[in-house]
């Protein structure tokens, strides 16, 4: 293969057991190629099949560092309790969804939510109940949104819903379905134990119909989020 690339030398071998080595120069091989066909043809084939084998490992080796890459990122962006995205894809995520937005004149929707009276729960109860309490919402949350919908656990007992082509009137109309469910559920997370009742409090802003800049609407969000709980919990309030 050195010879026919014009490269130096990439492999070397060794011998296990006694051999003779035959020699052959670049013009004594290449003058064999042009004159003597049938043992151009043996060569050739021999090397077609050395350069497929090797390509196949390169082929198998790059599936395999993709696939490694792939399992790492989802693992960099799951949630480990839940499953569903973090704080990380989050951040990465709703940069491209605005900017989506403005390209298409799309509204976009941002939601926060918090579960009501968490810390009392893993006080009273223990992180087991708290863990319990963390999955049923997450599993509400993904069964009552859309595909199109993007459900992140922003941290500890928050999460967020981003809610593209999506205008406040629409997001309202869901998330409170979600409330109205999460309100009439039941949490059993120890047989021995009475189930849990929870409760979520919702704050949303919507693109652009509270704002057309990114940093302000997270933060209408959150304040909505902070009026909802504010006033009694168990709420939906859009900026």
């Amino acid at each position: 293969m050195s010879i026919f690339e014009n490269a130096p030398r990439s492999a070397r071998a060794y011998a296990k057991t006694d051999v003779m080595l035959m020699g052959i120069d670049s013009v004594s091989l290449r003058s064999i190629m042009e004159n003597h066909a049938e043992t151009a043809v043996l060569l050739l084939h021999q090397m077609l099949k050395v350069s497929t084998n090797r390509l196949q490992n390169t082929n198998n080796f790059v599936a395999d560092i993709v696939r490694w890459g792939d399992e790492a990122r989802e693992r960099a962006i799951r949630d480990k309790v839940t499953g569903i995205y973090n704080r990380r894809y989050y951040d990465e995520v709703i940069h491209e969804e605005f900017q989506a937005a403005q390209n298409n004149g799309k509204p976009l929707s941002i939601v926060m939510v918090d579960l009501d009276r968490f810390r009392e729960i893993n006080d009273i109860h223990g992180h087991q109940a708290g863990d319990s309490v963390i999955k049923k919402a997450a599993r509400i949350f993904q069964l009552a949104l859309r595909e199109t919908d993007i459900l992140v656990r922003y941290g500890g007992d928050e999460f967020a819903f981003l809610m593209p082509t999506t205008d406040l009137e629409e997001a309202f109309n869901i998330t409170e379905r979600i409330r109205q469910i999460i309100a009439g559920s039941e949490i059993l997370f120890d047989s021995s134990k009475p189930a849990l009742r929870i409760s979520v409090s919702i704050g949303i802003a919507g693109y652009p119909q509270n704002s057309t800049n990114l940093i302000e609407l997270c933060r209408m969000a959150d304040q909505a989020l902070y009026r909802a709980k504010e006033n009694g919990r168990n709420k939906v309030i859009c900026f």
